[in-house]
């Protein structure tokens, strides 16, 4: 995943973070950082909200998957 959005015009970070729930079970988030609204929509598509899986990704879901956005409110410092 990271490499592909890093790729993409206006992905300016994308990483993924997981951490095991128990013995079976790990959960995982995929992060991404875009220059603008307008940058990911020539991404994703028009409608940004809606969550685009990778064909193998449905036998690794338990239970429902959630996409959220959010907006800057204050770019990372270096």
């Amino acid at each position: 995943m990271g490499a592909e959005y890093r790729r993409s015009r206006g992905c300016t970070l994308a990483t993924i973070l997981a951490r095991d729930l128990d013995e079976s079970r790990t959960e995982v988030t995929a992060f991404s950082l875009w220059e603008s609204a307008a940058e990911l929509r020539a991404f994703a598509g028009d409608d940004i909200a809606a969550m685009d899986l990778y064909p193998e990704d449905e036998r690794y879901l338990i239970g429902d998957s959630e996409l959220r956005r959010f907006e800057v409110a204050s770019p990372p410092s270096r």
